[in-house]
This record gives structure tokens, C-alpha cells and sequence, in this order.
């Protein structure tokens, strides 16, 4: 388990870890060592910049990190609250890889995802009665949800394959448009969050393909996650727990 390096206090122990380039340090010890004036001799662990160069040292024993490194902060590709990295499909290297999942507890996670298709008034009004050339068109954009969300690790390179125990895709109007929701739940050790983006993304191809014979002017988009439960890092929702529909 990820530690910090200087009080060796674990995520669940010491709150927020933050990953320089080599060193990790926790929220409590940066903020000690924000007030501190420095008292280290030696060299950077994370930078091997020296005084005076490095301005002030911080750490009493073998890891040490300079005024300059604590102030820059993390590097982009590394991570901070749970101790892992935020990128977690590229190694330390910056090799793209697949993420082993072997060590994490299977738990019920579940996700939700939106996309909202724009068109005309008219053409939305078709699309609902059934009445354009192609028939169903409802129909045919759940099953195509539906469908992805099963496909997804063939779609997405680095994505695990799962098994579902649950797929719902609801098509409903939007305005001058349409719009899509896919909910999607498994018991694994990796969430479904890709499932449920996958299922409403095709999904709405699938619905720009039975429109497109009658309107090509039709936008999709935003497509976004709402909500993901389970795993490690527990429950999140999208800023505004209200869908796009009902703003």
C-alpha cells in the first residue's frame, strides 16, 4: 500500500497523498513543511537539486524534498487521493498499459451515462410516433446500447471485460432532441463507467443512422457520466445530480 514517504502514514491514516516525480508526500506533512523554515541538509530526493540551489531542504531522515518541488506541486500524470495514479493506463515510464486489477476486492458497481441528440422539431416528432422510413427507431437505439455496453472491452483498447448483470438504455425526448440514459451494473473488480458512456455513444449513432435519410443536420452530444457506485473509491456524481434534460 502507497505510503506517505516522510511520516509513513497510509490514504485511510493521513487523508490526501501527493506524488511528486520520485517522492510521495501526505496533506499534513506538506502543510508542516509550508511552515517551516527548512532544517534538512543534503540533497532533493525528488529533484537531487542541493543547497542552496534547492532553496530550503524538508525531511529528517533519508527522504528529503526542497522548498522548489513542494511549491511546483505534482507532476500532471501523477495522482493524489487514494494513492494511485490518476493516468492508471500508463506506467511510470509513460508506457500505455492495461491496469491489473488482480488485488482489488469484488464489490457491486454500478454506472450511469447520458447523451443528448439534437435535431429539429419536426424530425423529433417523427422519431417518437414512428413514423420515419426505417421504423422503430426507439427500438432500435436501446438495442444498439444495449448491445455496445456488452462490446465495450472490444471497442476500448485498454478496457477489462466484464460481465453484466444489468444493461437498461430508456430513450426519451429532450427538447427539440432526444435524450439517451444507459445504466449499467456488474459485481467485479473494476467499475462499468465505460460500459454505460460506450452504450449511450453508440446508442446515439444508432439513432443518428435511422434519421440520417431524413435530417443530416443532427448534433450529438454532450454525452457525459452521471454517477458511479462501488469500488474503491465509492460513490460519485456528476456536479449537478439533475440530468441535462431537466435543466
Amino acid at each position: 500500500m502507497t505510503q506517505c514517504d516522510f511520516c509513513g502514514g497510509t490514504h485511510d491514516a493521513v487523508g490526501e497523498l501527493i506524488f511528486h516525480e520520485r517522492v510521495v508526500v501526505c496533506e499534513s506533512c506538506a502543510l508542516s513543511f509550508s511552515h517551516q523554515l527548512g532544517h534538512a541538509d543534503g540533497v532533493c530526493s525528488n529533484c537531487d537539486s542541493s543547497l542552496p540551489e534547492a532553496g530550503r531542504l524538508h525531511g529528517e531522515g533519508d527522504v528529503k524534498i526542497c522548498e522548489t518541488c513542494l511549491t511546483r506541486g505534482p507532476p500532471p500524470h501523477r495522482a493524489s487521493a487514494e494513492g494511485e495514479e490518476k493516468l492508471t493506463h500508463l506506467t511510470e515510464s509513460g508506457d500505455v498499459h492495461m491496469v491489473d486489477v488482480g488485488d482489488k476486492e469484488v464489490t457491486v458497481r454500478r454506472a450511469v451515462a447520458e447523451a443528448i441528440v439534437s435535431m429539429s422539431s419536426g424530425l423529433a416528432n417523427r422519431f417518437f410516433s414512428g413514423e420515419l422510413p426505417k421504423g422503430d427507431a426507439p427500438a432500435t437505439v436501446r438495442l444498439a446500447g444495449i448491445m455496445a455496453a456488452k462490446r465495450t472491452a472490444e471497442l476500448i483498447p485498454l478496457a477489462h471485460p466484464l460481465s453484466l448483470t444489468s444493461t437498461t438504455v430508456s430513450v426519451e425526448r429532450h427538447g427539440d432532441g432526444v435524450r439517451i440514459e444507459a445504466a449499467c451494473g456488474t459485481n467485479d473488480r473494476t467499475g462499468v463507467e465505460m460500459e454505460a458512456l460506450t452504450a449511450v455513444t453508440v446508442a446515439a449513432l444508432a439513432l443518428y443512422d435511422m434519421v440520417k435519410g431524413v435530417e443530416r443536420n443532427v448534433t450529438i452530444g454532450p454525452i457525459r457520466l452521471l454517477s458511479k457506485t462501488g469500488g474503491r473509491s465509492g460513490s460519485w456524481e456528476a456536479s449537478s445530480s439533475r440530468s441535462l434534460s431537466e435543466r
